[in-house]
């Protein structure tokens, strides 16, 4: 059994996982086929905010090496006390030891660098971030658009501010 494979086998046992990038990286394919629900995710990775949190998030690789603490800091936000992160390639470390991630091991493929990782299972920042965001209702951009449009949310007319005297006593 090569290291790859060795590796699958450990990740398979997660049965849901989210891969930051378009999920066709060799381990989102590989977990995929062995019945891993692979949740893919792009965009600006300060701004991904998603509902749900996971035992194990995937790090794909990015032509972008100057987003890699944005990525890794997405993939702290979204993995639970005790999950495991996934990164291809190199240049993380700094942004692993500064979002409580400690390396587990390390493995080439095809000339390319696997690094997994390992959160703390005490609670950080991004627990109770996470804890108070699942408290709040959240709105879609559409229902949000929906909303600034509707009759209720014309602007009104803010009288101007009158002069305040002073007050005796």
């Amino acid at each position: 059994m090569t290291a790859l494979e060795v590796l699958i086998d450990q990740l398979a046992e997660h049965r849901h996982a989210l891969a930051l990038g378009d999920g066709h990286s060799v381990v989102a394919a590989a977990l995929r086929d062995r019945g891993v629900r692979i949740d893919a995710v792009q965009g600006d990775w300060p701004s991904v905010q998603l509902p749900v949190r996971y035992s194990l998030v995937i790090v794909e690789p990015s032509d972008a090496s100057r987003h890699v603490a944005a990525i890794v800091h997405c993939a702290a936000q979204h993995v639970g006390p005790d999950g495991g992160v996934v990164v291809f390639g190199e240049g993380h470390e700094d942004a692993a030891d500064r979002f409580d991630l400690t390396e587990q091991r390390r493995i080439a493929v095809e000339g390319a660098q696997i690094t997994v990782l390992r959160r703390t299972e005490r609670v950080t920042i991004h627990d109770k971030v996470f804890e108070a965001r699942s408290r709040i209702a959240r709105i879609t951009p559409l229902e949000l658009a929906d909303r600034l449009a509707s009759e209720s949310a014309r602007p009104s007319s803010i009288p101007a501010r009158q002069p305040i005297g002073l007050v005796s006593g």
